[in-house]
């Protein structure tokens, strides 16, 4: 009896301990964008437009990256240097530039902050 007892106090404590540490995690992710053309075509001059439904039609594709501690996360577009002049690439810098001011997630005060300095 008296071993299980110890068992069982060993296992809790090990339990414990182990929830204690802090952990990370890194993730990347790839978004796809999805246009409708009827709807949107009219925010682009009328000769980019057959650009703007062949960009569609291939795919918009953004890099996301969450990463998350015990304290805080955050889902961010991963922004990389493209010197790419199409249009095509356009549509992706709007998007990264919608995605410029990402939520940091507070756990210990369970709500979403704008920025670190506002901690």
């Amino acid at each position: 009896m008296r071993n299980i007892v110890i068992a069982i106090i060993l296992f809790l404590t090990i339990n414990l301990s182990a929830q204690a540490k802090k952990e990370s995690i890194r993730a990347t992710y790839k978004a796809e964008f999805i246009f409708d053309y009827e709807q949107s075509k009219d925010m682009f001059p009328k000769d980019v437009q057959p650009v703007f439904k062949k960009a569609i039609d291939r795919g918009v594709f953004v890099d996301f990256i969450l990463e998350s501690n015990n304290e805080l996360s955050i889902f961010k577009a991963d922004i990389k240097l493209n010197n790419a002049q199409d249009e095509a690439d356009m549509i992706v810098q709007e998007v990264l530039k919608s995605e410029q001011n990402p939520l940091y997630k507070d756990f210990s005060k369970n709500e979403y902050i704008n920025n670190l300095t506002s901690t």
